[in-house]
This record gives structure tokens, C-alpha cells and sequence, in this order.
């Protein structure tokens, strides 16, 4: 399964956007399926092509980076208990507020376009994403998102 339980946190608490994605991306190293270089790829990139995305449910953002910083591929989900301010994918001049992260680490550079597909499918569904932000616990998550994020 390439959500990773052991990778979800919900109610995270961050001062702004850069605190947590360092404490989403370190969870990634912690748990060995990337390399200590991870935590600055992400914020790195974050800074260049801004992740964050406005859906209907809530703004989310979707933090990658490239493949050599990975060890192997995992997903993680992170609920935060405050929205922080990120700039928007596709267009940086504009701010959202995302409330979930879905950081992606995709040791194959081919199937990164698969799996932002999977992630895409779930925003678009507002019930999900409301059901997911309501988890209390990151097994509920895992329950409520493994089949859809997918093998």
C-alpha cells in the first residue's frame, strides 16, 4: 500500500507552511522512505512550483519533490487543526489556505502522474474531503483513504 499509516497525522499544528511541511516530510525520513535531504527538497520546490490547490470542500496543497530524495515510494495525509497561507498551483500571485496536505513521494518519476490522478479524484469529491478533515485518528484516515489512493 502506498499510503503509509505510520505517515498521517491529523490535527497538526504549524505555525506557517513551512513548518509543516518540514514536519510532514520528516515523518518520511523518520520512517526510512526518504533521505535527510527530503525536508528541504520539499520546502525547496514548495518555494518554486507552489503546490496549494482552492476545492469546493476546503483548500488543500499537494507537496512533492523529485525522486532522489526518496528512498522508496509512500504517501502521507496530514490534516492541519489551522489552515497556513501557501501560494496557488499554477498560479503563485494568488494565496490559498490549505487545511489537509497530501505529500507525495514517488520514488518512480513515472507514476507521479498517476498518483496526482488518485489525489485529484479524491479532492474533487467534497464529501470525502469533509469526511476525511472530520477523522480524529490516522487509522480512521488510513481506513477512510487507503483503497483510494490506491496500490
Amino acid at each position: 500500500m502506498i499510503l503509509k499509516e505510520e505517515l498521517i497525522k491529523v490535527g497538526l499544528e504549524a505555525k506557517d507552511a513551512e513548518g509543516a511541511l518540514r514536519q510532514v516530510a520528516q515523518g518520511f525520513v523518520d520512517a526510512g522512505y526518504a533521505k535527510e535531504t527530503y525536508p528541504q527538497a520539499i520546502v525547496d520546490r514548495e518555494g518554486v512550483y507552489p503546490t496549494g490547490l482552492p476545492v469546493e470542500a476546503y483548500d488543500i496543497a499537494i507537496p512533492h519533490c523529485n525522486a532522489d530524495n526518496l528512498n522508496s515510494t509512500a504517501v502521507a495525509i496530514a490534516t492541519l487543526k489551522e489552515p497556513v497561507e501557501m501560494r496557488m498551483m499554477g498560479d503563485p500571485d494568488t494565496v490559498v489556505h490549505p487545511r489537509v496536505f497530501f505529500m507525495l513521494g514517488i520514488a518512480e518519476a513515472h507514476s507521479q502522474v498517476e498518483m496526482l490522478q488518485r489525489v485529484i479524484g479524491c479532492i474533487q469529491d467534497s464529501d470525502l474531503l469533509k469526511q476525511l478533515y472530520a477523522c480524529k485518528t490516522p487509522h480512521e484516515v488510513y481506513e477512510l483513504m487507503a483503497d483510494k489512493i490506491g496500490e
